[in-house]
Parts: structure tokens; C-alpha cells; sequence
């Protein structure tokens, strides 16, 4: 308990019914706090105290657009914004509330070798606030990042043995511990190494959380090479090879009878009589006989959709790669050097198991691993899957590394001059920016809108952008979709944007008329029939609740 309850004056002078009342405060106080858990001391924030006056949104730059050499439009398009993360992650709230499939960060480990900034202070060991610093500014980030998953979402943190103990405590609190999916254990390098006086340390962990345990299916992964050679039979339901459907020491074996022109034979196995007879009917079960006659009962082993993901990962005996690989990896994309950049490898396993078309987010991007790795997987089986990433500026990380990987490896122009072919997509270059609050709500209402548009082209996914009028009127394209935005408090100017409007839509696609209006109900489109068949989102309203809940 913090003295700062307990300085009290002369108890001779105490007013006893004022002394009741605190006393009942502070019981109160007392029931409140956990019983369990983990208990850090908030730290204030320089990055979160800007936001009391002000709001963040995003403003695209155009000029550092990535497009793919297969054309606009040629794959999904990723985004990469540049910010600090808990002014992007509180924009997403906006734009992407329960709409990311899996969350990846590798955030600082917050080592005391000065590899966390806080407050534009790095921290060392020595720093008596050292762990509740990270643990504050871990806990803002994981609230608002929590927010922007689906029910069948999952977030997948790097972290080491600096607060890795810390952190499940935290995730505890924050996602709830039933739904703690579990950890993985990531064999970053094989032998050697003199990182610690008693230990080499060779692994890392990657916790995994859900937003809904009970929503989440099983993590598969797809099969490695070795194992795919034994299905070296295919029919038109897929790969499989001949196994002996006998398995007479199993537990509650069960006997069944398989037929064929020249007799029948009776064993032991997992399957029912029924089961048996469907197989056999498909041919998915034969008799073989031996040379000596004896014969045998086979039936076809399906190659399964994928594996469960093991939660040791060995850098020694799976593809995954470690640290040296990672370093390997960013080396010949862009002949530069990086501190412990993760492998594409382990990030193409981690992200795997959650779909060709998922929304996958990293607002840790540091070198662009993530981004790469998703468009690595989409080549791969031809998906959608979209990458965005967040990373701050500082040492020009943004511009002078996760910017230029993403371009080499969406465009295949390496660095180390080998032939590469383009990975699927394009991107998208957004920057965090403010709005700033004004005393008066009418004011403060009109910059939002004015300032909108761009985060609107995030939220749905329409990146191309024509100003008819500057802050006042826009259309914004995309895939099957056009965006009408209307951000004035008056009508001037709106039948020149339902003009340019209707130009850009071509037949059969989505149409979306965002309109301002004061207050959260339906925009005032009085004499505006044209709109007809348009879907009318409200503004600012809308945007102003979801960036003021975090």
C-alpha cells in the first residue's frame, strides 16, 4: 500500500466521521486489488499523455507505394505504418476491431543492456523501475492489440527468460487465463555461445493466447518433405499409401470381417464392421496375398490436412532456422545487418496454421520478418493473406530497412543480385498523425472528418485516392469496392462528389458513402436520391467513440 494513504494529521484534530470514511475507502481499495496475480506500478507515458488532447490517425504517402510487377491490384495489399505503436494500434481500433486473424510481436526483451526505450530513456539493470516500466508499456499495447482480434484469434509473442515469467502473468490478466493456449519453445542456435556463467542459453518462447480458447482450431502445419514421400499414391481424394489395417495389441480392438472374390479374413483393429464395409466399397481397403497365400488387409492412409504444431521447436532437426539464419535471411535482401532478426522460416511455421486469407498483424515489424514471411506464404499456396506492420522510425529503421525489404522481396530485387521471383502483393506506406482538440465540439467534430479519409481507406481496404475537393470531399477505390467521402458539415460540393463517384464505380461493385453529420445518428442527405443503393456510414461519430475506448 503506498504511504501517500496513510499521512494523516494530529489524530487529536481528526473529524470521525471524515477518519469512517477513509477507513471504508481504503477497506474498499483493499477488496479491489488481486488476491493473485501480478501486481507492477503504473508508469507514465509520454506517447499516451499526447493523446489527451489530441487524436491519431493515419495519413498515407503515396510515393512510397511498393507495386508488384505483375501490376496494381495483383495481390493483396500489405501495409506498413510508421509510428509509434500505441498511436497506430489506437487508429487500428478504428479500422480493424475484431478483424485480425493473428497477431505476431517480438517485442524489446528488455535485457538491461539498454535494448528498451522508455520515455526516450533507455533502460539498463540498474534501473529500479526497470520491470514496471516494460510491464506498463507491454500491458497498454496488449489491451488495445486484444481489441483488434477476431473470436477465433490468436496473438503469438517472442519473449526470453528477461520477463517471460512476467509476461504470462500479464497476458493472464489481460486475455484471461483460460485462454492461454500455451508456449512454444524456439531452439534458437545449436551448441557454443558463452551468453550466461552457468548456462549456454539456446532457446527463446513464443506464447501463444486467444481471444476465445473454445473458438480456436487445432494449429496444423503443413508436412515436411521427408514425411510427404511416404504418400506416394494419389486418387482423386488425395494422397495416400497402403497400410495393414491390422492392430491386434490395441486397446478395445475390434474384430471385423473383410471379403473379396476369393475369401474373406477376420482381424483385430480401430475401426467398426460398418466403417469396414463403407471402405471396402470405395476401394479404400484390399485384401493382399502373400506369396506363401497368407494374406493381409490394407487400406489406404489418408495424408491429413496438416500437423499439430509441436510445442518444442528445434532449430536442429526442423527447417525453422535460428538466429544465424535470420541474420542470413536479411543479409541477402538488403546486405545489411540486423540485431537477432527472426528467421522467415519460424515466422512462415508460426503463421501457418491460421488460413490463406488471414489478417495478419505485427506492430513490432522491426525488419519486416513478418511482412516477409507472409508473402512467402502466400507464393507458396497461392493465399490472400495480408501483412500489416508497425514499426517506429527511429535510426530510420522504417525507411532504411522494413521499407526497402518489403520492396526487394514484393519487386525481387535483391541485394545479393541473384534471380529472385516477385512475391504476391504490394504496399501501402501509411504514417501516424494528430488531430488536434479543439474546446469547441463542432470544431473538434470537423477536423476528425476532415482528417478521416485515409484512415477510412484503411478501414475498407480502398487505398486509391482522388480528392474532389481537399478536406471537404474524396472517392477512394479498391478491390470490388468504391468509397465516397464526404467530410464537410454543410452540402456544398456533394453532387461533385456523387459525380465523381458514380465515374469510378464500375457495375457490380460495393458502394459506400461516408457522410458527415454532428452527432451519431444517420448523416442529413436531404434531396440526395442519387445516393440510393449506397451504403451511408456516419463520421466522425463512429471514429471518435473507437478512438477514445482504449
Amino acid at each position: 500500500m503506498s504511504t501517500r494513504h496513510l499521512r494523516v494529521a494530529d489524530p487529536n484534530d481528526l473529524d470521525p466521521a471524515a477518519l469512517a470514511r477513509r477507513v471504508a475507502e481504503l477497506e474498499a481499495e483493499l477488496r479491489a486489488r488481486p488476491r493473485f496475480g501480478l501486481v507492477f506500478e503504473e508508469q507514465p507515458e509520454d506517447v499516451v499523455t499526447q493523446c489527451t488532447d489530441k487524436l491519431p490517425v493515419l495519413t498515407q504517402l503515396p510515393s512510397r507505394r511498393v507495386v508488384s510487377p505483375a501490376g496494381p491490384g495483383a495481390g493483396p495489399a500489405h501495409l506498413l505504418i510508421e509510428g509509434d505503436n500505441y498511436h497506430a494500434l489506437t487508429a487500428l481500433q478504428y479500422t480493424h476491431a475484431g478483424a485480425v486473424d493473428v497477431i505476431y510481436i517480438d517485442p524489446p526483451y528488455n535485457t538491461g543492456n539498454k535494448d528498451f526505450r522508455y520515455n526516450d530513456r533507455l533502460i539498463d539493470k540498474d534501473d529500479a523501475w526497470r520491470h514496471s516500466a516494460w510491464l506498463s508499456f507491454m500491458n497498454r499495447r496488449l489491451r488495445l492489440a486484444r481489441t483488434l482480434l477476431k473470436d477465433t484469434g490468436v496473438i503469438l509473442i517472442s519473449i526470453d527468460d528477461n520477463e517471460q515469467a512476467h509476461l504470462r502473468l500479464l497476458c493472464d490478466q489481460v486475455f484471461g487465463e483460460r485462454n492461454f493456449v500455451g508456449v512454444l519453445i524456439w531452439q534458437k542456435k545449436y551448441g557454443g555461445g558463452n551468453d550466461s556463467s552457468q548456462l549456454v542459453t539456446e532457446h527463446e518462447y513464443v506464447l501463444a493466447y486467444s481471444r476465445h480458447r473454445s473458438h480456436v482450431a487445432p494449429f496444423l502445419v503443413p508436412h515436411g518433405e521427408k514425411y510427404l514421400t511416404r504418400y506416394r499414391h494419389a486418387d482423386e481424394r488425395g494422397r495416400y499409401f497402403w497400410d495393414t489395417l491390422a492392430r491386434p495389441g490395441l486397446r478395445g480392438a475390434i474384430t471385423v470381417t473383410v471379403s473379396d472374390e476369393f475369401g474373406s479374413v477376420t482381424v483385430k483393429c480401430g475401426i467398426s464392421q460398418a466403417k469396414a464395409d463403407t471402405l471396402l466399397a470405395l476401394g479404400d481397403i484390399r485384401i493382399v496375398r502373400r506369396s506363401g497365400g497368407e494374406p493381409s488387409v490394407q487400406f489406404k492412409q489418408r495424408l491429413a490436412t496438416g500437423k499439430r504444431m509441436r510445442s518444442i521447436v528445434q532449430k536442429a532437426t526442423s527447417e525453422v532456422g535460428g538466429t544465424s539464419e535470420g541474420k542470413e535471411d536479411l543479409e541477402a535482401v538488403l546486405s545489411t545487418s540486423f540485431s537477432y532478426p527472426k528467421p522467415v522460416a519460424l515466422l512462415k511455421h508460426l503463421l501457418a496454421p491460421f488460413g490463406a486469407a488471414a489478417v495478419v498483424l505485427d506492430f513490432f515489424a522491426g525488419s519486416g520478418t513478418t511482412g516477409h514471411a507472409v508473402a512467402h506464404l502466400n507464393a507458396a499456396d497461392g493465399g490472400s493473406r495480408q501483412a500489416i506492420l508497425v514499426t517506429n522510425n527511429e535510426n530510420d529503421i522504417c525507411t532504411d530497412v522494413t521499407l526497402p525489404r518489403m520492396r526487394a522481396v514484393l519487386t525481387g530485387q535483391w541485394a545479393d543480385g541473384k534471380d529472385h521471383d516477385p512475391l504476391p502483393g504490394e504496399l501501402r506506406y501509411y504514417r501516424t498523425s494528430f488531430v488536434q482538440g479543439s474546446r469547441h465540439p463542432d470544431t473538434f467534430r470537423a477536423r476528425l472528418a476532415a482528417g478521416a479519409t485515409d484512415l477510412i481507406a484503411v478501414r475498407e481496404n480502398t487505398h486509391d485516392r482522388t480528392d474532389v475537393s481537399p478536406g471537404r470531399a474524396a472517392v477512394l477505390t479498391g478491390p470490388g469496392k468504391v468509397v465516397a467521402v464526404w467530410a464537410a458539415p454543410d452540402t456544398t460540393g456533394l453532387e461533385d462528389l456523387h459525380t465523381a463517384a458514380v465515374a469510378a464505380a464500375d457495375e457490380g461493385v460495393e458502394r459506400v458513402l461516408y457522410a458527415y453529420t454532428p452527432d451519431a445518428g444517420d448523416p442529413d442527405l436531404t434531396g440526395t436520391g442519387p445516393w440510393d443503393g449506397w451504403r451511408i456510414e456516419p463520421i466522425p461519430a463512429h471514429i471518435l467513440a473507437a478512438l477514445r475506448a482504449r
